[in-house]
């Protein structure tokens, strides 16, 4: 289970999910790259979860926040950990197979409720550069043709099952 399955499953869900929503709100505040989608504004900033320490304690709590300038596009991308150069700079991060889509009004993908699933695209870029691999991202999330898949269940092996979305 992570973080955003722990909040949508959570007894005090909307006092939490507040909390959760004030968290992107100031995250989002400061951002690493801007990035354009067709006549659209899109923020990308490296956020960190550990504030919700009392709810679940996780290895990792760096994650990638893509939203959009009106926030009617928010998606979160886990990241694992990173790999680092000869002198152990933290460079390539290494994201997740799986991101949640908080909610999403791109033409070819409507989304209202968090929504785990595959990636689409395979992040392979630098920090430096990872701003290619959002955009990358966003078209495939928006191209009618790349099929998705939501990851539904308890996160358990044996209980995780996948739904096609499109």
């Amino acid at each position: 289970m992570d973080l955003i399955r722990r909040i949508i499953l959570s007894p005090e869900n909307e006092m939490i999910n507040d909390r959760f929503k004030e968290w992107l709100r100031k995250s989002g505040q400061t951002s690493l790259f801007e990035i354009q989608h067709k006549n659209r504004v899109f923020f990308i900033s490296i956020i960190n979860s550990s504030k919700f320490n009392d709810l679940i304690l996780e290895d990792s709590t760096e994650w990638f926040y893509l939203h959009s300038e009106d926030n009617h596009f928010q998606c979160l991308c886990k990241i694992i950990n990173y790999s680092g150069n000869l002198i152990d700079e933290k460079r390539y991060p290494n994201i997740s197979a799986s991101i949640w889509i908080l909610k999403s009004d791109l033409i070819n993908l409507k989304i209202h409720n968090p929504t785990l699933i595959y990636s689409p695209n395979s992040f392979e870029n630098s920090l430096e550069k990872i701003d290619k691999d959002f955009s990358e991202l966003l078209k495939k999330l928006d191209n009618e043709k790349v099929k998705l898949s939501e990851l539904t269940g308890k996160n358990k092996i044996n209980e995780t099952k996948i739904k096609r979305i499109r």
